[in-house]
């Protein structure tokens, strides 16, 4: 499915990681770096999440502690990728080149649409390209 732009998307995810993270912790706060209007994050907030006070503002990788979480996300995201260039044999690079295009291609020829769908961003101009 098409989510939209790339602030639903961020709304979309920051609110699947506020509301994972209220499963496993109290909390009764949340900040966020403000990346469109306020309403991206809060409408994606399930159940869970509608109690929380949600502050966004921009720039909040400022705070040290957002600052913290963006490092450790983007660690997470790196080991992912080797991970899954590993399992495919071959490297996936990231952004939205001409190069991730012709990865895109071959990836598909080698592996099918159906495997692209787990190591590519379906919502990014890329895939149209590619597919």
């Amino acid at each position: 499915t098409r989510i939209g732009n790339v602030n639903n998307i961020l709304g979309w995810a920051h609110a699947r990681v506020i509301e994972d993270l209220l499963e496993r912790v109290e909390c009764e706060r949340a900040l966020t770096d403000q990346f469109g209007s306020r309403s991206f994050v809060e409408r994606e907030l399930m159940k869970r999440g509608r109690g929380i006070a949600l502050e966004q503002r921009p720039r909040a990788e400022t705070i040290p502690a957002v600052a913290a979480a963006s490092i450790v996300a983007r660690a997470r995201f790196l080991d992912e990728l080797e991970t899954l260039s590993s399992k495919y044999g071959t490297t996936l690079p990231k952004g939205a080149s001409l190069r991730v295009d012709t990865v895109g291609r071959k990836f598909v020829k080698s592996f099918g649409i159906e495997e692209l769908a787990k190591v590519a961003k379906f919502h990014f101009k890329n895939t149209s390209r590619i597919v």
